[in-house]
């Protein structure tokens, strides 16, 4: 088993690569479990959560947006959910649970911080291919049946192209990674823009859905 001196230089490394990366504080924003502000991955720490290791965390997982919640949660996302409020900052006045110097949001509210990294934006225009909106879907009554394999991450241009070399009126992409064809979207209902959020694997700079949620394009050269 390592001992703890083993792994104190590694962390420690670690935290200062994390703090010269740059996390700039954007303030204490409203929370809550129904609507995430921050809709990426997150985990909780009771013992040692502070903001070096809520932002190292987020950007290993090369995320935008990092949030500490409750003294002990940690939250990263691409984008801000646009449902969230700006608050106070003395509304974010828990203590770190790793480091009671700092302030890690509270009930209810978390505080934010911002690599500075370019933000993920939805691509209107894919070849022949024009955005239509952020649709719904789920594994068990699919939108669009058919899928392309990207094994190493795709994009709106490589989604749309598979699909119209396959012959299909409609390209979606969701999850950040996957690609769907069809020629119909009768079952899907279509949702605000922001419920499509997640960064594509295949473009740092596009948005590719969510999960249950398909940013969706179709061919303007099939009636």
């Amino acid at each position: 088993m390592w001992s703890i001196s083993f792994w104190a230089p590694l962390v420690l490394a670690f935290v200062k690569q994390a703090q010269a990366q740059g996390w700039p504080y954007q303030g204490c924003y409203t929370d809550n479990i129904i609507s995430r502000t921050l809709r990426g991955e997150h985990f909780t720490d009771a013992s040692s959560m502070s903001r070096s290791l809520c932002t190292l965390t987020c950007a290993h997982r090369d995320f935008s947006y990092a949030g500490l919640e409750f003294g002990k949660e940690c939250y990263c996302g691409y984008l801000l959910n646009p449902a969230a409020t700006l608050t106070s900052d003395a509304e974010c006045n828990m203590p770190c649970a790793g480091n009671p110097e700092e302030d890690c949001g509270a009930a209810d509210r978390i505080s934010v911080y911002y690599n500075g990294n370019p933000l993920p934006t939805i691509q209107p225009t894919a070849g022949t291919f024009s955005y239509t909106g952020c649709y719904t879907d789920s594994v068990s009554n699919r939108v669009l049946p058919f899928t392309a394999d990207f094994p190493f991450g795709t994009d709106p241009d490589r989604c749309t192209a598979a699909c119209k070399t396959s012959g299909y009126k409609y390209a979606g992409l969701e999850f950040g990674s996957e690609c769907w064809c069809g020629d119909s979207v009768a079952l899907g209902i279509r949702q605000s823009d922001d419920e499509c959020y997640m960064r594509c694997q295949g473009s740092a700079l596009h948005i590719c859905g969510a999960p249950d949620r398909l940013t969706l394009y179709e061919d303007n050269d099939v009636q």
